[in-house]
């Protein structure tokens, strides 16, 4: 017997093990093995110290979350292999919806940094949109760091400030910027 586990504790990890092992849990080599990885999230949430009634409790809601996400076995490697859990939030971002995106602190740094150089976000004229776009953009198409310090840093004059960080941002993902763009205006147009 595992030592955490006391004999409360086994009774509802046999029934969610159980559970997860139903005819409605996804079977075959595609599936992740939902106890491994309950385990391994309850381990890198709570640390491997936690008192068992605290880890049962964890592992428990991870084994019920893992099940309804329908992880692959990929998935479930990943997760094994993590050392913390921005690591393993990266994995299977559903599993964790309280752990931000990589980046995404620094995205609203970045974006607020854009918004309080362009005098016509405090109007409200459809650039609050626009800085809600350039986020998800930020986040989603992973902006470079190099891109992200530059606009932090740039002067907002117009004698170059945030133009000379476009050398920072790839074609590919100046076109993604600009079609999402595009989209948004498009929207607002309706």
């Amino acid at each position: 017997m595992i030592a955490w586990m006391r004999p409360g504790a086994l009774g509802v990890v046999a029934a969610l093990v159980a559970a997860c092992q139903s005819a409605d849990a996804p079977a075959g080599p595609s599936s992740a093995p939902c106890v491994a990885v309950a385990d391994k999230l309850a381990s890198l949430e709570l640390g491997n110290d936690a008192a068992p009634a605290d880890r049962a409790k964890a592992v428990a809601a991870k084994l019920v979350a893992c099940t309804a996400a329908n992880l692959t076995a990929l998935e479930g490697d990943c997760i094994g292999k993590a050392t913390d859990r921005d690591v393993a939030a990266r994995c299977a971002p559903r599993l964790s919806p309280d752990v931000p995106p990589p980046g995404a602190a620094a995205c609203s740094a970045v974006i607020a940094r854009l918004a309080s150089a362009i005098p016509q976000v405090a109007a409200g004229d459809g650039s609050l949109q626009l800085m809600a776009v350039l986020q998800v953009s930020c986040v989603e198409d992973a902006w470079p760091d190099a891109l992200k310090r530059c606009i932090l840093d740039a002067k907002s004059d117009p004698s170059g400030g945030f133009q000379t960080c476009s050398q920072n941002m790839p074609k590919a993902l100046q076109e993604k910027v600009a079609a999402r763009i595009t989209a948004a205006l498009q929207q607002l147009q309706r």
